[in-house]
């Protein structure tokens, strides 16, 4: 289970869990200021914390997560 916005989601791997946890610790929410999407209530926070999963699930690494998340967000 994840923090935010009562949505839990599945991993396979404790890893996976640890890296969703901390990419979405790491990523600021675009639409409230100083806080990160973990925390964020914010309907594209919830968004964004979607698509980690997914790409999680894809099986994508870290720097592809980060990558996809500036091309797309800035």
């Amino acid at each position: 289970a994840v923090n935010a916005a009562a949505t839990t989601f599945t991993f396979a791997s404790k890893e996976d869990a640890r890296r969703f946890t901390t990419l979405t610790s790491e990523t600021r929410c675009v639409v409230c200021q100083f806080q990160n999407i973990a925390d964020s209530n914010a309907p594209l926070a919830g968004s964004l914390r979607e698509k980690i999963y997914h790409l999680i699930q894809e099986k994508k690494s870290d720097a592809e997560i980060k990558a996809y998340l500036v091309k797309r967000y800035g």
